[in-house]
């Protein structure tokens, strides 16, 4: 038999937006799994090829550190009047007068 709708758009199980109990659970013993071996994964980075160490930093930076993403200023300069192309040509020329 089917769940009744809650009229949320889901059919039962987690609120939107709450976390997986099980998820959370795995990554709290994931990190107290590498805190207490942190000597022993330096010690093994450490004795691997310089290839195969960056690989294993970059695969891990993926778990800590957001990927960034591109963002489009949404800016078309078809639409912008001669007064405000003038004034964005003279920002950008004081910033490079001032060296920066």
């Amino acid at each position: 038999m089917r769940k009744k709708n809650d009229g949320k758009g889901r059919m039962g199980g987690r609120a939107a937006g709450q976390t997986n109990r099980v998820t959370s659970e795995m990554r709290i013993w994931l990190q107290g799994l590498i805190d207490q071996n942190r000597e022993a994964l330096e010690a093994d980075l450490k004795a691997l090829e310089p290839m195969q160490k960056w690989t294993v930093i970059d695969r891990l930076m993926n778990y800590c550190i957001p990927k960034m993403s591109s963002i489009d200023a949404g800016i078309s300069f078809n639409d912008l009047t001669e007064e405000q192309l003038d004034l964005i040509i003279s920002k950008m020329m004081e910033g490079i007068n001032d060296g920066n």
